[in-house]
């Protein structure tokens, strides 16, 4: 997965979709070490907040 698709989820997708694309990401950082897991410098405009919520959450439950 880019991270353009990656951004497309987070604006289009569900809360679902975007846990799932974190947990893929988190997923990479253990096997290749670390990885930045972000939205960019700020969330596209109108990306629903369940979605920003929901990647917050998957992190704050894989540190």
């Amino acid at each position: 997965m880019t991270s353009l698709e990656r951004i497309t989820a987070a604006f289009e997708g569900t809360p679902v979709d975007v846990r799932r694309e974190c947990d893929d990401a988190l997923e990479a950082a253990n096997e290749c070490g670390r990885i930045i897991v972000g939205i960019s410098n700020y969330p596209v405009p109108g990306s629903p907040p369940a979605n920003i919520e929901a990647m917050l959450e998957a992190l704050r439950s894989n540190r």
